[in-house]
């Protein structure tokens, strides 16, 4: 495949584009209680990649999964994956959870003794933490199995068989008295999947006889028995939850569960980062790109929403590190729920090389700058990619620059090759078209590489929109 400057790529736009900053549930803290069936899950929302501490986020269909799937070699282990496994309810109360609220779910047979009060709802007192038992009625059971696909397959030590997790065929029961958050002392995992089964997040433990695995992200906070301890994202290192290094075990006899409330002080201040008010006066559906006429450099934007938008400054350096001036104003429409397409020419660039950069202010005075182009001879030389728009059916654009492209793929959660081409690519700019409808509904990487490098966006399929 030849792939032409000028051809138009249709895909699927990024939801998440690091771990640290994704949209969805995060495990913040698993515990298996002081004794028998005093389980709980503490799980945080944290909100997408563009508007990293902005919320709400829509948690219907989210999966809750207490078995160990990806974290270990399925049945042929000993250790596989069991056909139970729950999902928040399409109900209000699910469809528009700030981030950093705080969502703990435990096990109504014996409650552990640490676990605050019933407070499904966030009510009693509204402070962004729900209590709720894993037989809530604004929690659906699985009550049969996922279909074949959802049995690992193969036999032998670890690595000779894959669990294969899909949760397509399950039927769903909401408020199952009986339903319990149930985990092995010896080994398990917890885990949090999108819901179209994708996985997204999810901690493992145990000794090395139960072969239990870190999962896609080698989150194996622990090689020993977890019989009366618990395991927390105490933020150690950074605020990254998919870096085992910030997370900590202990034994429960320490008193430092802490369900429903912050790990560390730097726990804390991560949770604090992700209930910061946060009101963007304009969110990108298209972010700046440069085009090149005549000599002319064309700088394109698109925004999905504004509000009290007033205009933006269009930037123009010699460098990234000189100061950029204004060469020209663009007036915003201020108030907007559709797109709008803005562009600025600029008809002389007086240098073969220029850097680009928009600073967006709104009408209470408050500026947001856009990321920085480098423009040489009218191409954009610096590596970027843009994937838009999102969610999406399948249908989707892509446009971006990466010297030296060599191959296109795109990529489920767990590593699987969906879609994949060998592409020559001469220019570094390039705008791409493709229609991939019939990919399944969930999460993926899209990633193009040269000789040495790759260039990753994450997006996102949703059917029947």
């Amino acid at each position: 495949m030849r792939i032409a400057p000028t051809s138009v790529l249709l895909l699927l736009l990024a939801v998440f584009a690091n771990g640290t900053r994704a949209q969805g549930l995060v495990v913040n803290e698993v515990s298996n209680g002081p004794a028998g069936t005093q389980e709980f899950v503490e799980l945080v929302v944290v909100g997408p990649t563009l508007t990293p501490n902005c919320g709400p986020i829509d948690l219907r269909g989210w999966i809750l999964d207490d078995n160990n799937g990806d974290f270990s070699c399925g049945s042929c282990a000993g250790t596989g994956i069991a056909t139970g496994h729950q999902r928040f309810a399409s109900l209000p109360v699910w469809s528009a959870v700030p981030t950093g609220s705080i969502i703990v779910i435990y096990d109504p047979v014996t409650k552990n003794p640490r676990v605050p009060a019933d407070d499904p709802n966030d009510t009693a007192p509204a402070d962004g933490v729900y209590i709720l038992s894993s037989s809530d009625a604004s929690l659906e059971v699985s009550t049969t199995p996922c279909g074949l696909g959802n049995m690992p397959t193969g036999g032998g030590a670890c690595g000779a068989c894959t669990g294969l997790p899909n949760y397509a065929g399950a039927c769903y029961t909401a408020g199952l008295a009986n339903a319990t958050w149930g985990l092995r002392n010896v080994g398990d995992a917890a885990q949090i999947r999108t819901p179209s089964g994708a996985y997204f997040h999810g901690i493992g433990y145990g000794t090395p006889a139960s072969l239990i695995t870190g999962g896609p992200d080698g989150l194996l906070v622990s090689p020993i028995s977890g019989t009366a301890m618990f395991y927390a994202f105490v933020n150690s290192a950074s605020n990254d939850f998919r870096a085992v290094a910030n997370f900590a075990t202990a034994l429960v006899s320490s008193n430092g569960e802490t369900p429903g409330a912050a790990n560390s002080v730097n726990n804390a201040a991560w949770l604090a980062t992700l209930v910061a008010p946060c009101v963007l006066p304009v969110n990108y559906y298209r972010e700046l790109s440069v085009k090149t006429a005549d000599g002319i450099n064309l700088l394109e934007w698109t925004t999905a929403s504004e509000i009290n938008a007033h205009h933006w400054d269009v930037l123009r350096a010699e460098s990234p590190e000189d100061v950029f001036l204004s060469i020209g104003q663009v007036a915003a429409t201020g108030n907007s729920n559709s797109l709008q397409d803005y562009t600025f020419s600029d008809a002389n660039p007086e240098l073969p090389t220029v850097w680009y950069q928009l600073r967006q202010v709104d009408r209470n005075g408050n500026i947001e700058y856009s990321r920085t182009l480098e423009v040489t001879n009218g191409t954009i030389t610096a590596a970027f990619l843009e994937i838009w728009p999102n969610p999406s059916t399948g249908i989707f654009q892509l446009r971006g620059a990466l010297q030296g492209l060599q191959r296109l793929q795109v990529i489920d959660m767990i590593g699987r090759v969906y879609y994949e081409e060998s592409v020559k690519q001469e220019v570094p700019y390039f705008e791409l078209q493709l229609n991939l409808g019939d990919l399944p509904q969930g999460n993926y990487w899209v990633q193009l590489r040269t000789a040495t490098k790759p260039l990753l966006r994450m997006i996102t399929v949703q059917h029947g929109r």
